[in-house]
Protein backbone atom coordinates (compact mmCIF):
# COMPACT_ATOMS: atom_id res chain seq x y z
CA UNK A 1 0.00 0.00 0.00
CA UNK A 2 1.30 3.44 -0.67
CA UNK A 3 2.36 5.22 2.28
CA UNK A 4 -0.03 8.31 1.31
CA UNK A 5 -3.16 6.29 -0.02
CA UNK A 6 -6.38 7.72 1.98
CA UNK A 7 -8.65 5.26 2.59
CA UNK A 8 -10.69 5.76 -0.79
CA UNK A 9 -12.11 3.08 -3.27
CA UNK A 10 -13.22 3.97 -6.84
CA UNK A 11 -16.67 2.86 -7.02
CA UNK A 12 -17.20 1.37 -10.93
CA UNK A 13 -19.07 -1.20 -12.83
CA UNK A 14 -22.59 -1.29 -11.49
CA UNK A 15 -23.97 0.15 -14.79
CA UNK A 16 -22.22 -2.60 -16.93
CA UNK A 17 -23.29 -5.31 -14.35
CA UNK A 18 -26.92 -3.47 -14.75
CA UNK A 19 -26.74 -3.69 -18.44
CA UNK A 20 -25.46 -7.07 -19.00
CA UNK A 21 -26.56 -9.39 -16.04
CA UNK A 22 -29.66 -7.37 -14.79
CA UNK A 23 -31.18 -6.82 -18.05
CA UNK A 24 -29.32 -8.63 -21.06
CA UNK A 25 -28.98 -11.98 -19.35
CA UNK A 26 -32.32 -11.99 -17.22
CA UNK A 27 -34.82 -11.13 -20.33
CA UNK A 28 -32.81 -13.38 -22.54
CA UNK A 29 -32.38 -16.35 -20.31
CA UNK A 30 -35.34 -16.05 -18.22
CA UNK A 31 -38.22 -13.58 -19.27
CA UNK A 32 -38.29 -14.43 -22.86
CA UNK A 33 -38.05 -17.87 -22.15
CA UNK A 34 -40.97 -20.06 -21.81
CA UNK A 35 -42.14 -20.13 -18.35
CA UNK A 36 -42.48 -24.03 -18.36
CA UNK A 37 -38.64 -24.70 -19.16
CA UNK A 38 -37.15 -21.69 -16.69
CA UNK A 39 -39.09 -23.35 -13.61
CA UNK A 40 -38.44 -26.64 -15.03
CA UNK A 41 -34.83 -25.72 -14.97
CA UNK A 42 -34.96 -24.11 -11.63
CA UNK A 43 -36.50 -27.50 -9.88
CA UNK A 44 -34.09 -29.64 -11.40
CA UNK A 45 -31.37 -27.48 -9.81
CA UNK A 46 -33.34 -26.94 -6.38
CA UNK A 47 -34.37 -31.05 -6.19
CA UNK A 48 -30.94 -31.98 -7.15
CA UNK A 49 -29.28 -29.69 -4.68
CA UNK A 50 -31.83 -29.64 -1.84
CA UNK A 51 -33.70 -32.74 -2.21
CA UNK A 52 -36.60 -33.73 -4.36
CA UNK A 53 -39.67 -30.81 -3.79
CA UNK A 54 -37.18 -29.01 -0.62
CA UNK A 55 -38.06 -25.70 -2.62
CA UNK A 56 -41.36 -24.55 -4.12
CA UNK A 57 -41.19 -22.82 -7.64
CA UNK A 58 -44.42 -20.73 -7.11
CA UNK A 59 -42.15 -17.73 -6.60
CA UNK A 60 -40.19 -18.23 -9.66
CA UNK A 61 -43.47 -18.67 -11.30
CA UNK A 62 -44.66 -15.62 -10.12
CA UNK A 63 -41.63 -13.38 -10.98
CA UNK A 64 -41.83 -14.90 -14.24
CA UNK A 65 -45.64 -13.70 -14.76
CA UNK A 66 -44.49 -10.34 -13.63
CA UNK A 67 -41.72 -10.03 -16.59
CA UNK A 68 -39.30 -8.11 -14.88
CA UNK A 69 -37.02 -7.66 -11.96
CA UNK A 70 -39.24 -5.56 -9.20
CA UNK A 71 -35.91 -3.75 -7.79
CA UNK A 72 -34.67 -0.03 -6.97
CA UNK A 73 -30.95 0.06 -7.13
CA UNK A 74 -29.59 3.46 -5.78
CA UNK A 75 -26.07 4.40 -5.65
CA UNK A 76 -23.43 6.78 -5.86
CA UNK A 77 -21.89 8.28 -9.52
CA UNK A 78 -19.37 5.94 -11.17
CA UNK A 79 -16.38 7.12 -10.69
CA UNK A 80 -16.40 8.03 -7.14
CA UNK A 81 -13.95 7.75 -4.80
CA UNK A 82 -15.36 6.94 -1.43
CA UNK A 83 -14.37 6.29 1.74
CA UNK A 84 -14.08 2.77 2.80
CA UNK A 85 -16.87 1.17 4.38
CA UNK A 86 -19.21 3.91 3.21
CA UNK A 87 -22.03 1.95 1.49
CA UNK A 88 -21.62 2.76 -2.09
CA UNK A 89 -25.58 1.29 -3.58
CA UNK A 90 -28.90 0.22 -2.10
CA UNK A 91 -30.88 -2.23 -3.72
CA UNK A 92 -34.35 -1.94 -2.95
CA UNK A 93 -37.21 -4.22 -3.66
CA UNK A 94 -40.47 -2.99 -5.11
CA UNK A 95 -43.05 -5.74 -4.38
CA UNK A 96 -42.77 -7.78 -1.58
CA UNK A 97 -44.16 -10.91 -3.10
CA UNK A 98 -40.20 -11.33 -4.36
CA UNK A 99 -38.63 -10.34 -0.55
CA UNK A 100 -36.23 -13.35 -1.51
CA UNK A 101 -34.83 -11.55 -4.83
CA UNK A 102 -32.60 -8.82 -3.29
CA UNK A 103 -30.21 -10.74 -1.33
CA UNK A 104 -30.15 -12.85 -4.51
CA UNK A 105 -28.99 -10.00 -6.58
CA UNK A 106 -26.99 -8.49 -3.80
CA UNK A 107 -24.92 -11.98 -3.71
CA UNK A 108 -24.12 -11.75 -7.48
CA UNK A 109 -23.56 -8.07 -7.31
CA UNK A 110 -20.97 -8.15 -4.81
CA UNK A 111 -19.33 -10.88 -6.73
CA UNK A 112 -19.08 -9.04 -9.57
CA UNK A 113 -18.18 -5.81 -8.14
CA UNK A 114 -15.45 -6.47 -6.47
CA UNK A 115 -13.21 -6.66 -9.03
CA UNK A 116 -13.80 -3.85 -11.06
CA UNK A 117 -13.76 -1.16 -8.07
CA UNK A 118 -10.14 -2.72 -7.09
CA UNK A 119 -9.32 -2.62 -10.81
CA UNK A 120 -10.30 1.21 -11.01
CA UNK A 121 -8.59 1.96 -7.47
CA UNK A 122 -5.43 0.62 -8.70
CA UNK A 123 -5.57 2.73 -11.84
CA UNK A 124 -6.36 5.82 -9.99
CA UNK A 125 -3.46 5.09 -7.63
CA UNK A 126 -0.78 4.08 -10.13
CA UNK A 127 -1.73 7.69 -11.76
CA UNK A 128 -1.95 9.51 -8.81
CA UNK A 129 1.82 8.46 -8.19
CA UNK A 130 2.88 9.04 -11.86
CA UNK A 131 1.43 12.27 -11.77
CA UNK A 132 3.28 12.86 -8.11
CA UNK A 133 6.65 11.93 -9.28
CA UNK A 134 6.17 13.63 -12.99
CA UNK A 135 5.95 17.05 -10.94
CA UNK A 136 9.01 16.23 -8.71
CA UNK A 137 11.00 15.45 -11.76
CA UNK A 138 9.95 18.22 -14.18
CA UNK A 139 7.85 15.30 -16.56
CA UNK A 140 5.37 17.01 -18.62
CA UNK A 141 2.06 16.16 -17.41
CA UNK A 142 0.84 14.94 -20.87
CA UNK A 143 2.90 11.75 -21.09
CA UNK A 144 1.11 10.88 -17.71
CA UNK A 145 -1.52 8.73 -19.44
CA UNK A 146 0.30 6.95 -21.77
CA UNK A 147 2.60 5.70 -18.58
CA UNK A 148 -0.25 4.51 -16.81
CA UNK A 149 -2.05 3.09 -19.79
CA UNK A 150 -4.06 0.17 -18.68
CA UNK A 151 -2.23 -3.01 -18.89
CA UNK A 152 -4.87 -4.44 -16.35
CA UNK A 153 -6.14 -6.65 -18.87
CA UNK A 154 -3.46 -9.33 -19.72
CA UNK A 155 -3.82 -10.17 -15.85
CA UNK A 156 -7.76 -10.72 -15.74
CA UNK A 157 -9.26 -14.08 -15.32
CA UNK A 158 -10.36 -13.97 -19.26
CA UNK A 159 -11.79 -11.31 -21.80
CA UNK A 160 -15.35 -11.12 -20.01
CA UNK A 161 -13.56 -9.62 -17.17
CA UNK A 162 -11.16 -7.18 -19.05
CA UNK A 163 -14.32 -5.52 -21.10
CA UNK A 164 -15.53 -4.91 -18.03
Amino acid sequence: MLPDFDDKVVFFGLQGFIKHFLIDTWNEGFFKQPKQKVVAAYKRRMDSSLGEGAVPVDHIEALHDLGYLPLRIKALPEGSRVNMRVPVLTVINTDSRFFWLTNYIETVLSAELWKSCTTATIAYEYKRLLTQYAIKTGAPLDFVPVQGHDFSSRGMSGIYDAAQ
